[in-house]
């Protein structure tokens, strides 16, 4: 409910908060990584629940050593998925499962505990809600079914919003007439206010820079689908059980919905209600990303965050292309940027 949602993006501007508090002022650094880094731990303490640094750091290094090893396009080889010898990937991708179900298991059994307590107590993690679902027989989830759900949440929650958000830094920070006009926004909805949930409704020229950025430099470039049954494209038709893969990126730059379509214009997004198969960043149709309203509360409230509070220039001469990381489309180079002056203090308490 609204509850849940106004708590998570609470919880998404203090970890940005604290990120910020740790970045240089006059020296560069990388704006990629930086996200990558926020993301996880978004995800972390609104999946998991998980925020003490005790349990926290363990989990966070599993995390990362399994999304790192789950990059290796050998593992997507049904030969290669299995158990080849000791330098073989997926001896060492079953190995970091392993070690995460074993992280896990307490934490399942926390939550399991705190959702049988009375009292309302803090809004549900989305393991508070797995670990007291129950299938359609009525049997409680198992580990392996809530560790496959919460990886993959993970794995396609944090990385696409962090590649999202590096492409967005960089087209604002590339415009001045937009950073300004987003500013300008910021100061008359938020005015030295943190910004909460309540607020996005008003922060509507954000929302369009938001949508542009993502049609513009899409985090995933295409989707695909298995045809049900046939169908006609054109003069041919495609065959029940064929895999379809539409590409995102020729769909955002058609000329003939998006005029002069390599120019980055949140204009183009003001008022303008867009038919579904015109800009599909999250896909479309039954099988649209779960997490599109997540991923987009998630940016607005770290790119607010990041831009009343910091002052930041790109390289001089930067301008990236397209780097592979798996499926996620991101900026080559990690968009290298520099606080110019010392962050605006927060002026609240959190």
């Amino acid at each position: 409910g609204a509850r849940r949602v106004a708590e998570h993006c609470r919880i998404m501007r203090e970890l940005t908060d604290e990120a910020i508090a740790a970045w240089p002022v006059g020296r560069e650094f990388f704006f990629y990584p930086e996200m990558t880094a926020i993301t996880l731990r978004v995800m972390m303490a609104t999946v998991f629940g998980v925020r003490d640094s005790a349990v926290f750091q363990p989990l966070y290094d599993a995390l990362l050593e399994l999304l790192g090893c789950a990059h290796n396009p050998l593992l997507l080889a049904p030969a290669l998925q299995r158990d080849l010898g000791p330098l073989t990937p997926w001896r060492r991708f079953v190995a970091l499962n392993r070690k995460l179900d074993a992280l896990l298991q307490p934490i399942y059994e926390q939550r399991r505990q705190e959702m049988q307590s009375p009292g309302p107590g803090p809004a549900r993690s989305v393991l508070a809600s797995l670990v007291t679902a129950r299938d359609e027989e009525g049997r409680l989830l198992s580990a392996q079914e809530m560790h496959d759900v919460l990886v993959t949440l993970l794995v396609a929650g944090h990385e696409t919003t962090a590649a999202a958000l590096s492409w967005a830094i960089y087209h604002v920070l590339t415009q001045g007439a937009v950073r300004d006009k987003l500013r300008a926004e910021l100061a008359a909805v938020l005015g030295d206010e943190p910004v909460e949930y309540e607020h996005l409704e008003r922060l509507v020229f954000l929302d369009a820079t938001v949508h542009e950025a993502l049609r513009l430099t899409p985090p995933i470039g295409h989707i695909g689908r298995v045809v049900q049954k046939p169908f006609p494209l054109g003069r041919y038709t495609v065959p029940a059980g064929w895999i379809v893969t539409p590409c995102i990126y020729l769909v955002h730059h058609d000329p003939r919905v998006f005029p002069e379509p390599r120019r980055f214009d949140p204009e183009r997004f003001l008022g303008k209600r867009l038919q579904p198969h015109t800009f599909l960043p999250f896909g479309g149709g039954a099988r649209r990303c779960i997490g599109m309203s997540f991923a987009l509360h998630e940016m607005k409230i770290i790119l607010a965050t990041v831009l009343q509070r910091t002052e930041l220039a790109l390289r001089p001469g930067y301008s990236p292309n397209v780097a592979r990381r798996g499926i996620i489309w991101m900026p080559e180079g990690g968009v290298p940027v520099q606080q110019i002056r010392q962050p605006r203090p927060r002026g609240w308490t959190t």
